[in-house]
């Protein structure tokens, strides 16, 4: 008797399946120093550099603990849970240059040259935030950034989004993701920071703000703020289907 059978092979690219397994460490921020307990502690999360200059708020850690942990509803910018667990951070992304915000992730391991990965995170748009973007700028390097006292160029430039032209979700968290290909040697990944308007669409006008002297009102015309949870970076799978056949007899010899 002929049988005819498939063997369906996935290959990895690299040496495990563990290694296709996501390489941002603490990328779910569940892991922590201290509880956050107030606006801008985002350098309570454990191996994380934030870095902001010149905005009125800083990148903020939030952790869902009652009556301990700090919210986004003890803000002004809305409500928000997270999207698993307990941890996420809240990121204002830019107009201007003289605002900055960005934060460092180191990875579990340094990216293999050549090699694709998918880079994936979950967002959502603050209730009160003015505009909405159409893409996550981040970046990746071989050497650490922040902490050095100055900003850093996302280059090259990453481009995470979703399957809408823009990011505009406010009740629930959103995926955005990209394909990228290493150069080899990446060790850090870094978000947030400076929108190349170069490389922007026009921005999604949520909400009409009313004129109003104030910090907020400055830092809030010129910024889109997201909630972000659970980064992941993860090798792409190679699956290769290899159709072979054999012939091999059912009946005793």
């Amino acid at each position: 008797m002929k049988v005819i059978y498939t063997i369906i092979l996935f290959l990895f690219w690299g040496d495990s399946f563990a290694q296709s397994s996501n390489l941002i460490y603490n990328g779910d921020f569940e892991i922590y120093n201290k509880v956050p307990t107030d606006w801008g502690e985002a350098y309570k999360l454990n191996e994380a550099k934030p870095y902001t200059t010149g905005a009125f708020t800083p990148i903020s850690y939030f952790y869902n603990i009652e009556g301990i942990g700090f919210m986004p509803y003890k803000t002004k910018f809305g409500n928000q849970d997270a999207y698993k667990g307990n941890g996420f951070i809240g990121v204002g992304f830019c107009l201007k240059r003289k605002f900055v915000h960005q934060i460092e992730l180191p990875l579990l391991k340094t990216l293999d040259k050549d090699s694709t990965y998918i880079i994936s995170a979950w967002v959502s748009l603050a209730d009160k935030a003015h505009y909405a973007l159409d893409f996550i700028s981040a970046t990746l390097d071989t050497v650490p950034h922040l902490g050095k006292n100055k900003n850093i160029n996302l280059s090259p430039l990453i481009e995470l989004r979703s399957d809408s032209s823009y990011i505009k979700e406010t009740t629930n968290w959103i995926k955005v993701s990209c394909e990228y290909k290493a150069k080899g040697g990446e060790k850090y990944f870094i978000l947030g920071g400076i929108m190349p308007s170069t490389n922007n669409k026009v921005f999604y006008k949520k909400q009409k703000m009313p004129f109003k002297f104030s910090l907020n009102y400055i830092f809030a015309r010129n910024t889109s703020y997201y909630f972000i949870d659970d980064i992941s970076i993860k090798k792409k799978n190679l699956i290769t289907t290899i159709n072979s056949t054999d012939e091999f007899s059912t009946e005793p010899k």
